[in-house]
């Protein structure tokens, strides 16, 4: 079922029945006492079906990136999307109901007249078996980007999180028993996009409430947040020096977009000392594999990274 040794395999997310349904290949991780649910995406039926149970649970659905091939043409792609995967068991069962462990049945899925270049937002429509007259709607949101040196870059961790925010559930659709802030982000190996775009909504909301004021603030704030998701989940969670560049890059733009007093972008006559942002991938890197390094194109911009002190997460 997975592709990657978790750090602590007791903390994955089971669905349906309390203590005995299923395991999926995620994780909840608890920051500043909000919950968030990332993991990766299913490979066959019974996975898939599993992870559209627990955005049922969770009332806040499913968002998955995917590549761009697969984005694009769809059942075409070697590569199938959760979109794809369920419009597909839905045509082998001339259109019945997909059982999601005998609680609910998935009875459609369409795709929205919102699709873009790089997101596309599909309504899957779930009846509950113990009430069959209650139909929930359950958004399932589709990210294609092209994920070049396994690097997204700060352009594209903020669009990711705004195609989030234009498809979450209504808050009164659906009962949020889990209490979970975002719907589960999937990505292909699990510990890179979704960590990404889980720590940038994280530290954003921080930004809204007033936490993360200035670039002090901002640096001290990351650290906790990566090294949760590096105990619980996997030790490449936010895998590289190249994509924290990024991700900072992300974060102070919207720190100075909140407040432009509190952010400062480097100028061109910057001391190095004041440029430098590292990450100590040593422990992070897979065996034998060099973890990308920051080059000419992700130093340029508006959004470099200025701090006075080093970032050290190990």
């Amino acid at each position: 079922m997975t592709k990657i040794q978790c750090v602590k395999n007791d903390k994955t997310i089971s669905v349906g029945e309390p203590g005995k349904g299923p395991k999926i290949h995620a994780h909840m991780l608890t920051t500043n006492g909000r919950n968030y649910a990332v993991g990766q995406s299913p490979s066959d039926e019974d996975s898939c079906k599993n992870f559209v149970l627990q955005g049922v649970e969770s009332g806040q659905g499913i968002f998955q990136f995917v590549s761009t091939k697969a984005h694009r043409f769809g059942e075409d792609s070697k590569g199938k999307t959760m979109a794809v995967m369920l419009q597909e068991m839905l045509d082998k069962n001339e259109s019945n109901p997909i059982e999601l462990n005998g609680r609910y049945s998935l009875t459609s899925i369409s795709q929205n007249h919102d699709g873009s270049e790089d997101g596309r937002s599909f309504s899957l429509t779930v009846t509950d078996n113990d009430s069959p007259t209650h139909s929930l709607t359950i958004p399932l949101v589709q990210a294609g980007y092209k994920f070049t040196n396994k690097l997204l870059d700060a352009r594209q961790i903020d669009r990711a999180s705004k195609l989030l925010d234009m498809h979450q559930a209504p808050p009164s659709a659906n009962e949020n028993p889990l209490d979970q802030c975002d719907p589960l982000i999937l990505s292909t190996a699990g510990y890179g996009r979704n960590a990404v775009l889980m720590t940038y909504r994280e530290i954003c909301r921080q930004i809204a409430d007033g936490t993360v004021r200035d670039e002090a603030q901002l640096r001290k704030a990351l650290k906790p947040t990566i090294d949760e998701g590096r105990e619980i989940r996997s030790s490449h969670f936010v895998h590289s020096e190249a994509q924290l560049w990024e991700l900072y890059g992300a974060l102070e733009k919207k720190l100075g977009d909140v407040s432009p007093r509190r952010a400062s972008p480097v100028s061109p006559g910057a001391s190095a000392a004041a440029q430098s942002l590292r990450l100590d991938v040593a422990s992070t890197s897979r065996q034998g594999e060099t973890p990308p390094q920051p080059n000419d194109d992700v130093l340029q911009g508006p959004s470099i990274p200025s701090v006075k002190d080093e970032i050290i997460i190990t």
